[in-house]
């Protein structure tokens, strides 16, 4: 009986610990982003200071679940927002899972729909989980609390209902606006893309930028950086993936403008709070 005591007591002390641990991550009262290490895909949580959970994007697999349980604790089978940038595999994959072992309770997307079989099933899992989607369009904002000037607004795309372009072209703009720093997730968006944003006007000062497509040449021009001019820059990315992301190319670029970059494939899950 001793044994089965001293047992029971070490769970005890252990669940104790992880329970201060999960409260340490998910109480401490600021708003937190995590860019999950998901390999070559983007998954992107945001905490708010209120205990929303808001999940950008799924990864190319199932890895986002264990990601998603090393922050969340286990007692919180809440999503309250899950946005799909674009209907990609590494973007899109993950949240079929999701959507299976949390209950989500809205679905924000561009309407752009792609001929796979991940696609299909990302469908059906939220037709089967009776979730409401939402059609994403520049302007709309999120907000978590009526007290807070906090809120999470939507850049691009204008209208997605009609899309013809590339998918990655598609993808869904978003900026975590608060009172102070602000984070730019940018999917796999693209030059095209960049340009007519930083010709519109649109404030897109931020001091993190997610940056677009895992470091891919086709984004992060010179005239985008000069228009959201980031102190951090942060890269999700496989390692040692057949794409050769990040380019040299974008890496150079960063450096030169002293932004100071961080990747998923070197550090593992990077987190923010603020």
């Amino acid at each position: 009986m001793r044994s089965v005591r001293v047992g029971l007591g070490l769970i005890c002390v252990l669940a104790f610990a992880n329970f201060v641990a999960w409260k340490e991550i998910v109480q401490a009262g600021a708003f937190r982003a995590f860019v999950l290490a998901v390999g070559q895909g983007d998954a992107i949580l945001l905490r708010t200071p209120e205990g929303h959970d808001i999940l950008v994007d799924g990864g190319p697999d199932t890895t986002v679940l264990s990601r998603l349980g090393d922050i969340l604790p286990p007692w919180d089978r809440t999503i309250d927002l899950i946005i799909l940038t674009h209907p990609d595999a590494d973007h899109i994959t993950g949240l079929v899972e999701v959507l299976e072992a949390y209950r989500a309770r809205l679905v924000l997307w561009t309407g752009v729909r792609k001929d796979t079989n991940v696609f299909l099933a990302f469908q059906e899992a939220i037709a089967k989980e009776g979730v409401s989607a939402v059609i994403a369009n520049s302007g709309q904002q999120v907000r978590w609390s009526r007290n807070s000037g906090d809120f999470l607004e939507v850049l691009y795309p204008d209208d997605s209902t009609f899309f013809k372009g590339p998918v990655n072209e598609s993808s869904i703009i978003l900026r975590v606006m608060r009172r102070g720093p602000r984070m730019l997730l940018t999917g796999d968006t693209t030059r095209k893309i960049e340009r007519l944003l930083a010709e519109s006007g649109a404030d897109l000062k931020a001091d993190v930028l997610k940056i677009a497509h895992h470091g891919s040449k086709t984004s992060t021009s010179q005239e985008f950086l000069d228009e959201v001019r980031p102190d951090v820059a942060v890269i999700s990315v496989g390692k040692e993936n057949a794409y050769g992301h990040p380019t040299k190319e974008v890496l150079e670029r960063l450096r030169q403008y002293g932004i100071q970059i961080k990747r998923t494939d070197r550090e593992g899950t990077v987190s923010f709070a603020w």
